[in-house]
């Protein structure tokens, strides 16, 4: 028997703002019979949840710019390469 990928292992998979839920086939399923729901509706019931547990952060503008990139650069410290062990002669 063929092994499934994982994404065919989910019924439902939401990625919001860094934050992934995956629910499987089978759990939707036991929701379903506990809820005597179809299982259409307890994936919505379900999407409906886990909507109101996400936080809500505001859109932003996309990736920093290269300029944005080389005024942080200019801001922090960068790393200063080191030239000698510490624990030389030891």
């Amino acid at each position: 028997m063929a092994r499934k990928s994982k994404c065919d292992q989910y019924a439902l998979i939401i990625n919001t703002n860094g934050i992934k839920f995956a629910i499987t086939r089978k759990e939707i399923r036991k929701i379903a019979t506990i809820t005597h729901q179809s299982e259409d509706e307890a994936t919505l019931m379900l999407m409906s949840k886990i909507r109101n547990l996400l936080p809500a952060y505001p859109m932003d503008d996309g990736p920093l710019t290269k300029k944005q990139m080389a005024a942080i650069k200019k801001m922090v410290p960068q790393r200063v390469k080191a030239t000698a062990s510490l624990l030389e002669g030891h």
